[in-house]
């Protein structure tokens, strides 16, 4: 690293980062409460340009349904979405158009200065694999809200390759830092490396940030039309950061050699490494044989549903949330499935079969069944 960058990251302090993510949140806070006190006190939320909630008045972080809503932009950049019970022909006042684009000034403030954030705090851990955990990079890292015994989970995500002329590296890194923010006095430490997007989320079990992978990698395929893989690693401490980056790159990179998508999980090696080792053609057949009704396009819907369910050991609760569908869509789904596969997942055999056929399709889905 240059001296220059590492000079600017040793200049930094956690209060100048505390001190900005405050100041910004406030002052949303300080318009929104205006803004509630002008229209009556009509219930008003703001979400940010991927969706996420940023604040709702009067309930906080409560993310109420209300049923109009106007864009908020600066030079045709969308930057945020205000919805309120009143009708848009009640906002035409001056002093609501006012709030509105002071909304949308801090709105464009706080999207200009996470870019820098994670910007800094990718040059941080530059610094760490190429030197190491020194007493240098101990105060860079602190200085950029990572601690040193933190247990965190490392969440990693990258384009399939036939997307990434579709799709930018940056465009993930926006749509992944408010979900993990969520807009609270703690900015998230995320960074870019090649082709990869890579975030801590600190004290939640891995399990819940596996599900939380899941929905993000379907919500950016919904959002974008575009598919990712991720992967998770545990880190147990700073120093243990390089490991984690290694085992999410190397896992990320055998994802993307086997044809694979979604989320590869940390225990997921065992059926994909031995389908590996079988021949490609018998594979192929197999999954053909046993998902053959599946594999057209109609029934699509039918296949994903599948595969998250058995994923998920057959919960319907954890699919349903997972696919952003009913509990009794699930069960419909499975169903269908069932029947057009003369399969029945109660079945402990035919489960593992339909499981195995999954895995030998996700594994070569670069090539036709």
């Amino acid at each position: 690293m240059e001296q220059a960058a590492i000079n600017v990251l040793q200049e930094r302090n956690t209060t100048v980062d505390s001190d900005a993510t405050k100041r910004l949140l406030e002052e949303l806070h300080g318009l929104m409460i205006n803004l509630y006190s002008v229209l009556g006190h009509s219930p008003v939320t703001l979400h940010d340009a991927q969706g996420v909630l940023v604040l709702s008045v009067p309930n906080e972080k409560r993310d109420l349904i209300l049923p109009h809503s106007i864009e908020l932009k600066l030079t045709e950049i969308n930057l945020g979405t205000l919805r309120t019970t009143l009708p848009i022909s009640s906002l035409v006042s001056d002093a609501v158009k006012v709030l509105i684009l002071k909304l949308s000034l801090t709105l464009s403030e706080i999207s200009k200065w996470s870019i820098t954030e994670c910007e800094r705090r990718s040059l941080a851990i530059d610094q760490l694999l190429a030197d190491g955990l020194t007493p240098q990079v101990h105060r860079l890292l602190s200085a950029e809200g990572i601690p040193r015994h933190l247990p965190s989970t490392l969440v990693g995500l990258s384009l399939i390759p036939q997307d990434r002329l579709l799709c930018s590296v940056q465009e993930i890194r926006e749509f992944v830092v408010p979900r993990i923010w969520k807009y609270q006095s703690v900015f998230p430490c995320v960074w870019c490396r090649p082709n990869i997007v890579l975030g801590l989320i600190p004290n939640e079990k891995i399990s819940t940030v596996i599900e939380w992978s899941q929905a993000l990698v379907h919500d950016f395929w919904i959002k974008k039309g575009v598919k990712l893989l991720s992967t998770v690693s545990p880190v147990e401490n700073v120093g243990t950061l390089p490991m984690g980056i290694a085992n999410v790159s190397s896992a990320l990179r055998r994802a993307e050699e086997w044809g694979m998508e979604g989320v590869i999980l940390p225990n997921s090696r065992n059926v994909m490494e031995y389908l590996q080792h079988v021949d490609r053609k018998g594979v192929a057949e197999f999954t053909k044989d046993v998902l053959g009704p599946l594999l057209v396009e109609e029934n699509q819907e039918l296949l994903e549903t599948l595969k998250v369910y058995l994923r998920e050991g057959r919960s319907v609760t954890k699919s349903a949330r997972i696919l952003h569908i009913h509990r009794n869509t699930v069960l419909y789904r499975i169903g269908q499935a069932e029947r057009l596969l003369g399969f029945q997942l109660k079945n402990i055999d035919d489960a593992t079969s339909l499981w195995v056929a999954l895995r030998g399709h996700e594994l070569y889905l670069k090539n036709s069944l």
